[in-house]
């Protein structure tokens, strides 16, 4: 029976976030030394921690690198030195971590770097061999997943692959701290009780270079690594257990169930998708305000594979400044079509495009072209769009605006070109 995203959507996710909660346990337990009792807390902690939840939503490759990242760690802590077999096992754990996904591939390049030095400076010939080895695939298959040798950048002219530029600093900085509020308020004070003690140098390691990573459009204005998010939410399945085992430091019991329910608080409205849940993650880039589901019904979810399929096709390299707007459940698809998109380049809202917001948008972005994600088909555009008062859209305002809508995927999703020109209002190309 051939596995195709019906069932990819429907079986995968829950298998992958029970391994990577398994795994962080397993890592609080060997590594962290959390007594027994506190290692279902790390548990119930982790299932309800909102930014796993977020990876388990639509991240599924980032998913599965995390819990290969995880069981790295957890080797080269517990099982470091112990011979030939341990050696070749992290290193090859750690080329699994890179070929799951990029963002813990670069983890796994600085832990391969690392080990690499170590061994050189051991003068161990085995060991040289085989994490230059590693080492190499890492960095072989990053430049694949990059596909380039550097980035263009407005500001420094070029920047290592993977780093990009931000044309609105205030913006991407507003929503890093964002994260660190609402993601790591609860988890940071107590982590930073571990991280701050010897030992624990892999870990350590791992978790510097995610959060150097997420924090980069406050380390250097204007540039940053792209989808700086993603490498923040990478490190939460390494900062639960370390919270659980910072908060022991001030004994157990009592503190630790108290813990627990702060996460319940936030993590079980986020799965129910309570109302509230809105307010809180509105800041936080590409976070839906729930576990926001795929469509229930096979041909629409169908379509969206098709959908995305069409995309990488036709739009994906064909036209990389244009952006791209739709609703949550729908957005988590492009990502299928479109690798590492720009920021900006991807943008969720809550509900169907409308042609108030598509102008909103261009507006913002200062941009004449937009493609849109909507299930409305074209009569009902032209519709909208002669009956909706347009006063500002993209660079244009007043009177004076011509909006141009022109189908190009039809479908149960349709994929529409929106662009707007200063001409009389209300002019639609089919």
């Amino acid at each position: 029976m051939a596995i195709g995203p019906w069932l990819t959507f429907k079986l995968y996710p829950p298998i992958a976030f029970g391994a990577l909660i398994a795994a962080t346990t397993y890592l609080a337990k060997n590594v962290l030394k959390v007594s027994p009792r506190n290692l279902m807390a790390v548990a119930l902690a982790s299932s309800l921690y909102i930014l796993n939840l977020r990876i388990s939503w639509d991240y599924q490759r980032q998913l599965l690198g995390s819990v290969i990242m995880v069981l790295a760690i957890v080797v080269l802590e517990s099982y470091r030195g112990r011979g030939a077999k341990c050696t070749l096992l992290a290193s090859l754990l750690l080329v699994l971590t890179s070929m799951a996904h990029e963002v813990t591939g670069v983890v796994a390049f600085v832990l391969a770097l690392l080990l690499l030095v170590e061994a050189v400076a051991n003068r161990a010939g085995r060991e040289i061999a085989v994490h230059f080895t590693a080492l190499a695939v890492i960095t072989a298959l990053l430049l694949w997943y990059w596909r380039i040798l550097y980035t263009p950048n407005m500001y420094l002219g070029a920047a290592p692959p993977g780093v990009v530029s931000y044309p609105v600093y205030t913006a991407a900085a507003g929503e890093v701290i964002s994260y660190l509020v609402v993601g790591y308020g609860l988890v940071l004070p107590p982590a930073l009780l571990v991280l701050t003690k010897p030992g624990y140098r892999y870990l350590k390691i791992a978790v510097v270079t995610l959060f150097l990573a997420g924090l980069s459009p406050l380390i250097a204005p204007y540039t940053a690594a792209t989808a700086w998010y993603r490498f923040l939410i990478g490190a939460a399945p390494l900062m639960v257990p370390l919270a659980i085992a910072g908060l022991t430091t001030y004994g157990e019991g009592r503190a630790t169930v108290i813990y627990v329910l702060l996460f319940a608080v936030v993590g079980i409205p986020f799965i129910l998708q309570y109302l509230y849940m809105y307010d809180l993650v509105a800041a936080l880039t590409e976070f839906p305000p729930g576990l926001t589901p795929s469509p229930a019904i096979r041909p629409f979810l169908q379509d969206l594979y098709e959908l995305s399929t069409y995309i990488s096709a036709n739009i994906s390299k064909a036209d990389l400044e244009t952006p791209i707007m739709a609703q949550r459940h729908v957005a988590r698809w492009i990502h299928l079509g479109i690798r590492n998109p720009e920021p900006g380049r991807l943008i969720w809202i809550p509900y169907d495009p409308g042609i108030s917001a598509v102008c909103n948008v261009m507006t913002n972005h200062n941009t004449t072209r937009i493609y849109i994600i909507t299930t409305k088909d074209i009569e009902a555009l032209v519709r909208e769009i002669n009956t909706t008062q347009i006063e500002t859209c993209g660079p244009y305002s007043g009177e004076d605006i011509d909006v141009k809508v022109r189908l190009l995927r039809d479908g149960t999703y349709k994929l529409y070109l929106v662009e707007v020109s200063s001409k009389q209002a209300g002019s639609i190309t089919t």
